[in-house]
């Protein structure tokens, strides 16, 4: 169990519905600009259009498969993932479709752009959360420690899917040990797959990418349980590592290498980088009773249920 960073006591508490959980993205305001100004002031021509698309309790992936589905969509852009058990708020980019609204979708065209939304458009997001049944006077405490010393940018549970055991797949793709991932891909998500190979290139490169993130997480927790707080950045260990720092005890333990995420048997590729240590944010809330109304923003690749996780001293959701 990875370690808590706050000395103070949980407040306790859960999410009860997905309007618990509100998210709405905040997009760099130069993607909105109607003007160029290279080479002299000219109108933008809209070759794209802007929809703000709102979800409630299903993936992005889930949404943009309906999308693409119901208006013949190729490509479609978009600058973040959103959380499944929420109600979340983003912008996408397609050519064509129009006003659209069913159980649990809900589309509005919201202009045009001469580019698609991507990740590098997208600054953070706002997360206003209820969390019913906790402890006011607890609250208090938390949130100003977290206020002050911020938090560690744990890599949140929805990485390590529903079984919570996508980087034990991970790790044993890296390890070479194709037959009992096999198994374990069958047993976790109801498949029956005869080869490894049938499976899809992106989702083995999705449980090795959980298996990094776990690394990381590893490595987070020896600074936390040190009570030593980070300023920097923690490698996020792929083939193309050259340096990896405190990360080195957690694959001397594992016995691997950074080599070994070029899995060239399954043409499997998985390249690192580095992820900010801890976070800084600022958390805002009123008191009703014994529900609480939260309110942060957090930068992209950061996660609410690991604020939450702190808050609370418990796994929310």
């Amino acid at each position: 169990m990875l370690p808590y960073w706050t000395r103070s006591a949980g407040t306790g508490g859960k999410i009860k519905s997905p309007e618990d959980f509100i998210v709405k993205e905040t997009i760099h305001r130069k993607y909105f600009a109607k003007y160029r100004t290279a080479g002299g002031v000219s109108r933008k021509e809209g070759k794209y259009d802007l929809f703000l698309l709102r979800k409630r309790n299903m993936t992005t992936h889930e949404a943009l498969a309906l999308l693409r589905k119901r208006f013949g969509a190729g490509k479609i852009g978009f600058a973040g993932l959103k959380d499944k058990k929420a109600v979340t708020e983003q912008h996408i980019t397609m050519e064509g479709g129009s006003d659209f609204k069913e159980n649990g979708i809900e589309l509005v065209k919201a202009g045009t752009s001469d580019k698609m939304l991507s990740k590098g458009n997208l600054i953070g997001n706002e997360f206003i959360i209820t969390l019913h049944g906790c402890n006011a006077k607890k609250l208090q405490k938390v949130i100003a420690e977290i206020n002050k010393r911020g938090f560690p940018n744990y890599f949140g549970p929805q990485r390590f899917g529903a079984g919570g055991n996508n980087h034990a797949i991970g790790r044993l793709i890296v390890k070479r040990k194709f037959d009992k991932a096999l198994q374990l891909i069958n047993k976790s998500y109801g498949k029956d797959y005869k080869e490894i190979f049938h499976v899809k290139k992106e989702i083995l490169k999705f449980f090795v990418n959980a298996y990094q993130s776990w690394i990381f997480n590893e490595t987070l927790a020896g600074y936390v349980r040190k009570g030593k707080y980070f300023s920097g950045f923690i490698p996020l260990i792929g083939c193309n590592t050259k340096k990896p720092g405190k990360s080195s005890e957690i694959m001397k333990r594992e016995k691997i290498s950074p080599k070994d995420f070029m899995v060239s048997k399954l043409r499997l590729s998985c390249s690192g980088g580095e992820r900010k240590a801890f976070i800084k944010t600022y958390l805002k809330y009123t008191i009703n009773g014994n529900k609480a109304l939260l309110n942060f923003t957090l930068p992209p690749g950061s996660y609410a249920t690991v604020v939450l996780r702190e808050v609370t001293k418990k796994e929310v959701r």
